[in-house]
């Protein structure tokens, strides 16, 4: 039998080793090392996945060394590793490598049973040489899957838990409040899974209110983290610090601040020093760096949050229109949030009828669609005036009532309050 290349297994592991985070990609496609046709990729997979699972760097340095003191591993040399590392031509397409491993491993296995075919074997029938084949195939197919099928009353206990939980404290244990009572009321506080849309047209507010969250959930919940490609990092720090001193982003900027004020600027820069928030700004992003970052913000900050500011700057393969990568970001943004067990709240530019910009599959897939909408005085003078309300509708929710809530807008210094709608 002619066995297929095994390039593919090379570049995976050689993406594994110069990025761990590709190896959490991988487990998206392969099953483990058994899916590897070269049994020396194989034990390299097994070395890697013991050194990642158990929170160690895994380089061509450390995992020579780590082979060395397995006995259950054989030595892998240097010169294999770089081997590996030199055959993979990018580094964050560990997910499409895989891709290919798993369906070398499958199309070989495939090729085992079709070699074993004798159709001029009088013991048996052809329907039943040909049903036999086709039940091989089968369970070929059924072991390479990922999927595995539980009944309904598997998720009874968790449930019990979540309603326990919730009758003794208020809400279930891991859910986060967002600071904003009445919305915590319409969508019942954020799950650890729940991908949240907000949608806004410009000016209106949108990457304040998402501050706001983050501001009140680092101080009551646990650690925050923001991705964004709108503001760079002292934009970000001067929105926190007019939320907490209540200074005007203006008088700052323009020198117009008052003795009391640089008394409140001062404590409010103490305030935010303090703050379990972290962030990384950058405009030019693949969707497999947002998802390192997130991990890596989950594994050592233990972030109970992350704020996505804004969705559109996640970046698709080349070749792709932004509309049909949009729609397929939808289901991997998902993915995540169930995987890492991280809420995920994405600012998105909006369309003209105020949903998602570029992808109705980002706002059908999303457990909770946000619309933020200014709320106008009509002045017989001026027409329309912006007096700061805002309305805020819960357009969509799977788990909760929805509804619309009034809010007041500080632009100034950058507040959202709940109060003198």
């Amino acid at each position: 039998m002619n066995k297929l290349d095994t390039n593919p297994e090379h570049a995976l592991l050689g993406s594994i080793l110069m990025n761990n985070e590709q190896y959490y990609q991988a487990l998206e496609h392969i099953n483990g090392p058994e899916d590897f046709q070269s049994p020396k990729n194989a034990e390299l997979f097994r070395g890697l996945s013991e050194m990642i699972e158990n929170g160690m760097e895994a380089d061509p340095v450390t995992v020579c060394e780590y082979s060395r003191e397995q006995e259950h591993l054989d030595d892998l040399e240097t010169k294999f590793l770089a081997k590996c590392v030199n055959s993979c031509p990018a580094i964050g397409r560990g997910r499409y490598y895989a891709e290919y491993v798993k369906k070398n491993s499958m199309r070989d296995e495939m090729a085992e049973v079709l070699e074993d075919i004798d159709p001029y074997n009088t013991q048996q029938s052809p329907s039943d040489l040909i049903g036999g084949t086709i039940s091989e195939l089968e369970r070929i197919s059924e072991r390479k899957s990922n999927l595995s099928i539980q009944p309904v009353s598997a998720g009874l206990q968790e449930l019990n838990e979540m309603v326990g939980t919730a009758h003794e404290r208020g809400k279930p244990d891991g859910w986060i409040r967002t600071g904003f009572g009445a919305l915590d009321s319409r969508i019942n506080y954020l799950a650890p899974s729940d991908f949240v849309m907000l949608t806004a047209k410009s000016g209106v507010g949108k990457t304040t209110f998402t501050m706001n969250v983050a501001d009140y959930v680092a101080d009551n919940e646990g650690p925050v983290f923001i991705y964004t490609g709108e503001m760079a990092g002292y934009e970000i720090a001067i929105k926190m610090i007019a939320m907490e001193s209540g200074v005007e982003i203006d008088d700052m900027l323009k020198g117009r601040m008052n003795a009391d004020d640089w008394e409140r600027y001062k404590r409010a820069c103490k305030l935010l020093e303090q703050k379990d928030i972290y962030i990384v700004t950058g405009t030019d992003t693949r969707l497999s760096d947002f998802k390192a970052a997130v991990r890596r913000a989950k594994k050592e900050h233990d972030c109970v949050l992350c704020i996505l500011d804004y969705i559109q700057l996640i970046k698709g393969p080349p070749g792709i229109e932004e509309n049909q990568w949009l729609n397929m970001l939808s289901s991997e943004v998902m993915g995540m949030t169930n995987d890492i067990q991280i809420p995920i709240m994405a600012i998105s530019r909006t369309n003209k009828r105020g949903g998602v910009y570029g992808a109705s599959e980002l706002e059908f897939d999303c457990n909770y669609h946000l619309y933020l909408s200014v709320c106008y005085d009509k002045d017989d003078k001026y027409g329309k005036v912006d007096n700061g309300k805002r309305l805020l509708a819960v357009r969509k929710a799977r788990l909760a009532e929805g509804g619309v809530i009034e809010l007041m807008f500080q632009g100034g210094c950058s507040r959202f309050s709940e109060e003198g709608f």
